[in-house]
């Protein structure tokens, strides 16, 4: 399942709700839709904080694509701390 990438609609959007669809093996945290632009070309990705359902705010250190670039591209959040998976899950 791709990234729902909003900031591609709207490039001021600062928050939305996500869903984790996983974790990769680098600590990266997979959402079904972000509002995080990835690191691509030079350009850094944003940094911002995820926040679970019970409140607990996570640091993001940028976003990153997962698969290659394209509009069913993933991306994956690195947190600033990698947080153990069943913290975010």
């Amino acid at each position: 399942m791709p990234t729902d990438c909003l900031f591609r609609a709207d490039a001021y959007l600062k928050s939305c709700e996500a869903r984790v669809l996983s974790v990769t093996e680098q600590g990266g945290i997979v959402l079904d839709r972000t509002v995080f632009y990835a690191n691509s070309g030079g350009q850094p990705g944003d940094s911002g904080t995820l926040t679970t359902s019970d409140g607990c705010r996570r640091a993001i250190d940028t976003a990153i694509y997962t698969t290659r670039q394209s509009p069913r591209s993933r991306t994956s959040l690195r947190p600033a701390r990698l947080p153990s998976p069943s913290a975010i899950g």
